[in-house]
């Protein structure tokens, strides 16, 4: 980054954005204590309960169980515990016919314990929302963060996200480096993510490899929120778009690829894009060319 660019102590920033980054990770983390074992308990009790459901794939059922856990956080309040028959009948009108009589069942055995966890997580969420405020404004003190605010999608959190996982990114001689921080570098031609699923990577691979999923949330994230904005200024995810029809051409012909990982595909090329220039314009090495951006 030039030094006459911003007087911001670029450094300091950083370093302030990564303390908050791991208070937000520690809140995240919190949360998912609460979550994961309520939903756990729902999907068991739906599955002894409800023999369709025991049917469903693993992820369908933690789908359902976890849609069950939300409307319940949402519903439940202390003065509706007492009475089972009060408490089936009103959550039972007022999911409107969303849910079979063995979830509304399920809802009612677990009313207590959602009361309980309710007041820990929204106490969990007032704070993450302190903290992801902090961090978007030490972000918009960044000089590049006037650049990052102009593109479709993007807003100041988001860049604060990216800096509280990388730090300072002066410190990677390359943006390949950054992407394989941010978990958008692959290993013998595959994502990280397919390794997670297949296996087959030793591990001194996956200690080369570095890929943390909780790093790589954070690019997926916004590469949805870029992607989810259909505009002629968008130029991102038009690079997405470009990128899918590239791989259908090349893929006619020869074994078709699933819709899911033509998406997948086309969305990890746009982040590691918007990876690459974010570094060159954070070091002061871009150049514009038309619609393509190369590093000097």
């Amino acid at each position: 980054m030039s030094n006459g660019e911003s007087r911001v102590n670029v450094p300091d920033v950083c370093a302030n954005l990564n303390e908050w980054g791991r208070w937000r990770n520690l809140l995240i983390r919190r949360q998912w204590l609460i979550e994961r074992p309520a939903v756990q308990g729902i999907r068991t009790d739906l599955r002894l309960r409800d023999d369709e459901f025991a049917k469903l794939p693993s992820k369908a059922q933690y789908k359902g169980a976890t849609e069950l856990w939300k409307a319940l956080m949402k519903f439940v309040v202390s003065e509706s515990l007492e009475n089972p028959a009060d408490f089936c009948f009103s959550f039972g009108e007022r999911m409107n016919g969303k849910f079979n009589q063995a979830e509304i069942d399920v809802a009612v055995k677990h009313r207590g314990i959602a009361a309980v966890d309710k007041v820990s997580y929204k106490f969990f969420s007032r704070q993450r929302k302190e903290v992801e405020k902090n961090i978007e404004e030490l972000a918009s003190q960044l000089p590049v963060c006037e650049w990052w605010v102009s593109l479709v999608g993007c807003a100041s959190g988001g860049l604060g996200k990216i800096i509280a996982e990388t730090g300072d990114l002066s410190n990677y001689a390359n943006p390949d480096k950054l992407k394989k921080r941010l978990g958008l570098s692959v290993m013998k031609g595959r994502a990280p993510s397919t390794w997670v699923r297949a296996g087959g990577l030793t591990k001194e691979e996956w200690v080369e490899l570095g890929y943390c999923p909780r790093r790589r949330s954070v690019m997926y994230t916004i590469g949805a929120s870029i992607i989810f904005v259909k505009s002629p200024d968008n130029r991102f995810r038009l690079m997405y778009e470009r990128e899918k029809e590239k791989k259908i051409k090349q893929k006619e012909g020869d074994e078709d690829w699933p819709k899911g990982r033509l998406d997948l595909h086309a969305r990890r090329y746009m982040e590691q894009q918007l990876l690459i220039e974010l570094w060159a314009r954070w070091n002061g090495v871009w150049k514009e060319k038309g619609e393509v951006l190369e590093c000097v």
